[in-house]
């Protein structure tokens, strides 16, 4: 649904407080190339390769056909899970 601009604010600066109270987690000093992801969707195999990827550059979206968020997963889940 619509978000009203205060909402929509509410819901970044509630993004980045997370983000900067937990950087240690996403930032490691051993992996100093590594940040997390934030609102994308990643699907991998069992050997850790990428079957699905979607980024957005928002925060309040996961999914490329957000009305069906789970379609994507139709070919590993079945059309009828995926249609949620």
């Amino acid at each position: 649904g619509y978000q009203r601009p205060v909402e929509l604010a509410t819901v970044r600066l509630k993004n980045m407080v997370e983000v900067l109270t937990k950087w240690d987690k996403y930032v490691t000093t051993t992996t100093p190339l590594f940040i997390a992801q934030r609102g994308a969707t990643f699907l991998f195999d069992e050997r850790g390769d990428v079957l699905y990827e979607y980024k957005h550059r928002g925060v309040l979206t996961y999914s490329e056909t957000m009305p069906r968020p789970l379609s994507f997963l139709a070919p590993y889940i079945g059309e009828d899970v995926a249609r949620n």
